[in-house]
């Protein structure tokens, strides 16, 4: 079974609330995500509040729960526009991979993790104290996923909120 990981906390203070409430074309981000996943052929679960332990903690939980999962794909809530990363991340043969732009810059918040390892590296992560996905993409060294810049808008202001709504509007 596929299953996903929708990252939905994060306390929200530029954009001025829970972005996962905010609404893109009319859907929330977090159904958005959500509608994403389900596109994949995943079963996705909602982390909606980790507080200030960081997205690996967030994790950690669903991960536990989701045993007969072999993968799972994690997407932030705030990629609204991932759809065809996320895509393209599902066609991959199994193994680890991430999404990441024409700069190189990693997006490990658009991902697909093989359930077992993924488990196994996030539970020492989080043991040791660390927070930071990068942690992660060191410790499993994932394929890279090309993506275009439009698909890895993250929401994080009201002006990326304005952009992505001009972008769901024009294409």
């Amino acid at each position: 079974m596929r299953a996903g990981i929708v990252l939905a906390g994060g306390r929200g203070r530029r954009i001025g609330g829970n972005k996962a409430a905010i609404r893109l074309d009319g859907v929330t981000l977090v159904d958005r995500a959500v509608a994403i996943l389900q596109s994949v052929g995943s079963q996705p679960v909602v982390v909606a509040d980790h507080g200030d332990d960081g997205p690996l903690a967030a994790m950690l939980h669903p991960l536990r729960k989701l045993t007969s999962a072999f993968e799972v794909f994690v997407l932030a809530c705030d990629l609204p526009l991932a759809g065809p990363a996320v895509a393209r991340l599902a066609e991959l043969p199994a193994g680890a991979a991430i999404a990441v732009d024409s700069y190189g810059r990693e997006q490990p918040l658009c991902a697909r993790w093989p359930r077992a390892v993924v488990l196994e590296e996030v539970e020492a992560l989080v043991a040791a104290g660390e927070r930071r996905m990068s942690a992660l993409v060191d410790a499993i060294d994932p394929e890279f996923v090309m993506a275009t810049a439009v698909e890895l808008l993250n929401v994080n202001t009201p002006a990326d909120l304005a952009d992505a709504e001009r972008r769901t509007l024009h294409g």
